[in-house]
């Protein structure tokens, strides 16, 4: 039986999950049954098949788009049209994404016309609006470095970051390790590191929404997106500031 790499990398985390297990169990001391050896087998899979996975996927953007911008050529381009598509979930309900259509010119002269790979998370359709693109001729790819390559980066970083923790937390406890150090990097890491994050990724969309938000919204969203711009600022300066006296009296 031939295994793709892919398969290798599942047989390799079920027999992880069973031996770590075995290890945790015997750490606690205490006889598992069947049940609950199985639950405790199937929650280390899981997160590590979600640690294997979001590892595998944010390296594999990353060095797709570092690829892309250190073998492409930069030009400025030009939005002539736009390309829907509908998509519709399984309770029915449709979104519109736009793909815009761009317009450049090569250093050779050429005059190209390509649909952008990342979509417009703006419902404002602006034609004639200028962007840079990286264009690969060698492989005739189009790819551009917008709002939803940072958020996807983002959120699958933070994802990354939560489930490897956790991973690290298993391998750690299940080989006998001392779980003190561990716990107060954790408690580091979400304090200074993952709340901050996601308080400054959240008040990004706010003002992402209030500048580029749908133009056929209520006229009462914008003010209130506002309130929220400005409590979350004065959140996260506050938290941070805080961040910072706790840093400074520890030292």
């Amino acid at each position: 039986m031939n295994l793709t790499p892919a398969g290798y990398a599942f047989l390799g985390i079920i027999l992880f999950s069973l031996w770590i297990t075995q290890k945790i169990a015997k750490r606690k001391n205490t006889k598992l049954g069947c049940i609950g050896f199985g639950y405790i087998a199937l929650v280390v899979f899981c997160i590590s098949m979600f640690a294997v996975f979001l590892t595998s996927i944010i390296l594999d953007l990353t060095i797709k788009k570092t690829d892309m911008l250190i073998n492409s050529k930069s030009y400025t381009a030009q939005v002539i049209d736009f390309q829907e598509e509908q998509h519709i979930d399984s309770e029915g309900y449709s979104t519109t994404s736009h793909y815009p259509i761009l317009k450049f010119t090569t250093e050779d002269g050429k005059i190209l016309i390509r649909t952008s790979n990342e979509a417009d998370i703006s419902h404002k359709r602006l034609l004639g609006e200028t962007r840079i693109v990286y264009y690969y001729e060698k492989e005739d790819l189009l790819t551009t470095i917008g709002a939803m390559t940072f958020i996807s980066i983002i959120g699958l970083g933070v994802m990354c970051l939560v489930f490897v923790t956790l991973f690290v937390g298993i391998v750690i406890y299940g080989v006998g390790l001392p779980m003190k150090k561990y716990l107060r990097i954790c408690s580091n890491i979400g304090f200074r590191f993952l709340v901050p994050l996601l308080m400054i990724a959240f008040d990004a969309l706010l003002i992402y929404a209030f500048f580029h938000g749908n133009t056929s919204q209520a006229w009462f969203v914008k003010p209130i997106l506002v309130l929220f711009i400005i409590g979350l600022s004065f959140g996260i300066w506050g938290y941070l500031n805080m961040i910072i006296q706790k840093g400074s009296r520890s030292a």
